[in-house]
């Protein structure tokens, strides 16, 4: 079994003429206390400006993502993966996301076949990371921790 735990993921603010980047505080998916994100990012070989898919005052996007990462609602692309990482200004999956294709069984829930994708036909497949497996009590309990992050 691994152990799901989350660290604050902090992208910060910048304005410089007509650029800007939000300000944003995201959670970072820590799992066996290894930052999923760098784990992503190392595999995929992409240096990605992503956030979490629970951000600090995004309410109703929170709560979204706590249902789908439950598998209480369908996920949110069309390989059938749910988001856990995506574009950090406008949350959009053109823009690109880390995803993942989740399961439960009666003692586990399980993340595996990780992939970077958008709205493209093409899924980049992501070797060398997963699967998780996680106990389904303390799983349910942290996502629901975050649905009001």
């Amino acid at each position: 079994m691994n152990k799901l735990t989350g660290a604050a993921l902090y992208r910060p603010g910048l304005g410089v003429k007509q650029f800007t980047c939000t300000k944003r505080t995201s959670i970072d998916f820590q799992i066996d206390s290894k930052s999923l994100l760098q784990l992503l990012d190392k595999a995929s070989n992409i240096r990605t400006d992503m956030v979490g898919c629970f951000v600090k005052g995004e309410g109703r996007r929170n709560e979204d993502s706590a249902e789908r990462l439950r598998m209480l609602s369908e996920p949110d692309t069309p390989s059938g993966r749910t988001i856990l990482y995506c574009c950090a200004e406008c949350f959009d999956l053109g823009c690109g996301a880390y995803s993942a294709l989740i399961s439960k069984t009666d003692q586990v829930y399980v993340w595996r076949h990780f992939a970077y994708e958008d709205y493209t036909d093409e899924v980049e497949m992501i070797a060398g990371v997963g699967p998780f497996s996680f106990v389904i009590d303390e799983y349910e309990e942290f996502i629901n921790s975050l649905a009001s992050f």
